[in-house]
C-alpha cells in the first residue's frame, strides 16, 4: 500500500571508508558523463556489510534517495522462482506437472484459449522459458488499453492478450506469459493472491521492503519512469507517466500487464539483500535442496539477455564476468523497459551481491547516442568495477582461479632468451600470421590510418578485412595467452560479438568475431592458444550481406584495472602499431597480393595498408 516505509529496519555495518569512496567514484564517473538520465540507486552487500548510494532525480522536483522505491521490471521474476520452488518443497505440485494438471479446477485457466496456452506445458518449461507459449506483441490494440484501464482486472485478462498459437516445447523463447501462468499457479495452489504470498513468504521473513503492482498500490514517493516521450505521445526525454494521458493511474496500468513478470517495486538495498538470500548457500530464501535445483537449472545454451551472452535457468540468469584478476560466475536477472532499468548480481566466489536500479530506459541502437544514455551495459560496467575491487581484497589462493600470467611483459615463449627480449621483441617477433586461411581470403580491406571513417590524427587503428559471406573462419594469427575477452551486441543484427586480445610477450593481437562460443565454449582468460585455432566468423556490416573483422596489433600494457577511454575495464591497454614488419615473409607477400585486388573506395587517398599516423618509414 502507499503507506509502506521503504527505509530498511535493519542496521548493517558499513564498508571501510576507502572502499566506499572507491565504489562511489565508480558510480559518479559513469553517471556524471551521461546526458540523458534521471536517477540511480546502487547497493553492495557482503558479509553483513552494506554500502548504498543514490544520485540524480526520482522526479522533476525530488532527489533520488537510497530508500526511494523503484520498479525493477523483470528482475521481479527471481522472486517468483523462489515462491514456486517453496511450493514444490511443500508438496503442492512438482516441476514435471503440466498446466492442465495443476490448473484444471481454476476458472481463469478454463477461460484461456488452449490453442494459445499449451495445456501440456510443464512448470519446469514455464520456468526456463521453453514452453513454446508466446508473448503479447500488440501494445497499441484496444484490448491492451482496456486491460490496462478497465474497471476490473484479473491475471487471465493479461494472458488473454496473447493471440499467436503456441509452438513446440523445448526451445528457449523469452515470454512474460510464462511468468503470469506461474503466478496463477502459485495463487491457485495456495488460495492467496500473489502480493500476499510475497509479503508473508518472502518480504517480511527476509526483512525486505517491497510491493507488487497492481495488487498493491504504488507508493507515493516511487521514482518516476523516464525515457523517450515520443513513444507515449510527448516529446523529448522526460517523465513518461506525465504524458500517458489516457491512463488515470500509470502504475496500476503498467502493473496489470507487468504483474508476476515485472511488477515488483523495491529499493537497491532490498534487491542486493534478496540476491544474497536467494543465491548464497548462507541465504534463507530457499531450502538447500531447492537451491541445488535452481543451480542445476543453468544447463541450456547461451542466449542473449540484458546485453550479454548468458545461460537461462529457472527465471534467473548465469554468466561469466571476465575480470583482470579472476573469471567470476554471477547469477541474477536483468530488467528494463517502460522507463526503468535494473540489474543485480550475486557472485558465489566472493559471496557478494550488487544491485543497480535506474528510473530511465533507452532502447536506442545508435552507438553514438548510447554513450550518453543510461543502459544495461553502463550499469554492468559499474558492477564489474565493484566486483573487481572486491576480488582484489581476497587472496589468489582463496579465489582458486587460473590467474593471468603475473608478469605479462616477460615473453610467454620461454625459448626466447632474455637478451633477445631486451633488444625489443621485434627481433624475435617476425612470425605473425594473417587471421584467415588461404581458403577464406577477404575481397575487401579498410586500411590502417584512414581518416574518412575514423577521426584524425591517428585514424583507423587497425585493418578491417571484409567478405561478402559469413563462413570465413577467423583464426589465431600468433601463439599466445588470452588476455581479455569481452562481448557486445551487434547493433546491425543483434549477434553477440566477442572481442579477444591474445598476448605474446609485450605484444597483443585483437580479434572481433561472432559464434565464438560455438567454437570455444570453454576458452578463458589465461588459456594458451596456438596459431590456426578457429575463433569464430566475421561480424555483419551495416548494410547488405557483407561481413568484416577489425584486426588490431600493437604493444599491450597491463591496465591495473583502470577503465579504457570507452569506460570498459580490460586487462590490457593497447598502443596500436602497423603489423606489417612483424608478419612472416610469406604472409606479408600474401597480404600485399590480397590488397592489390581488394575492394576499397579510397585507395587513391590511402594507397598503403598502413597510412598517415601509422605509415611505415622507409
Amino acid at each position: 500500500s502507499s503507506t509502506i516505509d521503504f527505509e530498511s529496519d535493519i542496521n548493517h555495518e558499513n564498508f571501510p571508508d576507502d572502499t566506499a569512496d572507491q565504489f562511489k567514484f565508480f558510480v559518479d564517473q559513469k553517471f556524471d558523463e551521461l546526458k540523458e538520465k534521471a536517477g540511480l540507486s546502487v547497493a553492495v552487500y557482503k558479509n553483513g556489510l552494506l554500502w548504498k548510494y543514490a544520485k540524480g532525480k526520482a522526479d522533476s522536483s525530488t532527489n533520488m534517495e537510497t530508500n526511494t522505491p523503484i520498479l525493477i521490471r523483470s528482475a521481479s521474476k527471481t522472486f517468483l522462482t523462489s515462491l514456486i520452488l517453496k511450493q514444490i518443497d511443500n508438496g503442492l505440485y512438482s516441476l514435471s506437472d503440466t498446466l492442465e494438471k495443476v490448473l484444471s479446477g481454476n476458472h481463469q485457466y478454463k477461460s484461456l484459449d488452449k490453442n494459445v496456452i499449451n495445456p501440456n506445458a510443464t512448470i519446469e518449461e514455464l520456468l526456463t522459458m521453453t514452453s513454446g507459449i508466446d508473448d503479447v506483441h500488440d501494445f497499441r490494440s484496444q484490448e491492451y488499453t482496456i486491460t490496462q484501464t478497465g474497471p476490473n482486472w484479473k491475471p487471465s485478462d493479461t494472458i488473454q492478450l496473447v493471440t499467436r498459437k503456441f509452438t513446440s516445447r523445448g526451445t528457449y523463447a523469452y515470454s512474460n506469459t510464462n511468468s503470469h501462468l506461474l503466478g496463477m499457479i502459485a495463487e491457485h495452489a495456495s488460495g492467496q493472491e500473489l502480493n500476499d504470498l510475497y509479503e508473508s513468504e518472502l518480504f517480511t521473513p527476509l526483512g525486505l521492503k517491497a510491493i507488487l503492482l497492481p495488487q498493491d498500490e504504488a507508493p507515493s514517493n516511487i521514482a518516476r519512469p523516464h525515457g523517450d516521450r515520443s513513444n507515449y505521445g510527448g516529446t523529448g526525454f522526460g517523465d513518461l507517466s506525465e504524458v500517458s494521458s489516457w491512463v488515470k493511474n500509470w502504475y496500476e496500468s503498467t502493473g496489470r500487464t507487468s504483474w508476476a513478470a515485472a511488477g515488483i517495486v523495491t529499493t537497491a538495498e532490498s534487491l542486493a539483500k534478496w540476491a544474497y538470500e536467494l543465491f548464497s548457500i548462507n541465504g534463507v530464501a530457499l531450502s538447500s535442496n531447492a537451491r541445488k535445483t535452481l543451480f542445476d537449472s543453468f544447463d541450456g545454451p547461451m542466449i542473449e539477455i540484458g546485453g550479454w551472452p548468458q545461460q537461462y535457468g529457472y527465471h534467473a540468469t548465469k554468466r561469466t564476468m571476465f575480470l583482470s584478476t579472476v573469471d567470476l560466475e554471477v547469477y541474477g536477472h536483468p530488467g528494463g523497459g517502460g522507463g526503468y532499468i535494473s540489474v543485480f548480481y550475486y557472485s558465489p566466489k566472493l559471496d557478494a551481491s550488487i544491485s543497480l536500479l535506474a528510473n530511465s530506459y533507452s532502447d536506442t541502437r545508435n552507438q553514438n547516442e548510447l554513450q550518453w544514455q543510461l543502459t544495461h551495459r553502463m550499469l554492468d560496467e559499474i558492477g564489474q568495477q565493484i566486483f573487481e575491487m572486491l576480488s582484489e581484497e581476497i587472496t589468489p589462493k582463496e579465489l582458486n582461479e587460473k590467474q593471468i600470467p603475473s608478469s605479462p611483459s616477460k615473453p610467454l615463449d620461454t625459448t626466447d632468451s632474455m637478451e633477445n627480449h631486451d633488444l625489443g621483441m621485434q627481433a624475435s617477433l617476425n612470425n605473425l600470421g594473417l587471421p584467415f586461411t588461404i581458403d577464406h581470403e577477404p575481397n575487401g580491406i579498410m586500411p590502417m590510418g584512414e581518416t574518412i571513417n575514423h577521426p584524425p590524427p591517428q585514424g583507423h587503428p587497425g585493418i578491417d578485412f571484409q567478405w561478402n559471406f559469413k563462413e570465413a573462419q577467423i583464426i589465431v594469427a600468433l601463439d599466445g595467452t588470452v588476455g581479455d575477452i569481452n562481448a557486445e551486441v551487434s547493433k546491425f543484427n543483434g549477434d553477440i560479438v566477442h572481442i579477444l586480445t591474445v598476448i605474446t610477450g609485450e605484444y597483443g593481437v585483437t580479434y572481433e568475431v561472432v559464434d565464438f562460443l560455438d567454437f570455444n565454449p570453454n576458452l578463458k582468460i589465461g588459456d594458451k592458444v596456438s596459431y590456426g585455432t578457429v575463433l569464430g566468423y566475421p561480424q555483419k556490416v551495416e548494410t547488405g550481406d557483407g561481413r568484416m573483422i577489425h584486426w588490431g596489433f600493437g604493444k599491450a600494457k597491463p591496465s591495473g584495472g583502470v577503465a579504457n577511454p570507452e569506460g570498459v575495464v580490460q586487462n590490457y591497454f593497447m598502443t596500436w602499431e602497423c603489423p606489417l614488419p612483424y608478419l612472416e615473409e610469406s604472409e606479408l607477400l600474401r597480404l600485399e597480393r590480397i590488397w592489390a585486388d581488394a575492394h576499397y573506395n579510397h585507395k587513391d587517398k590511402y594507397p598503403d595498408l598502413c597510412n598517415g599516423f601509422y605509415k611505415l618509414q622507409d
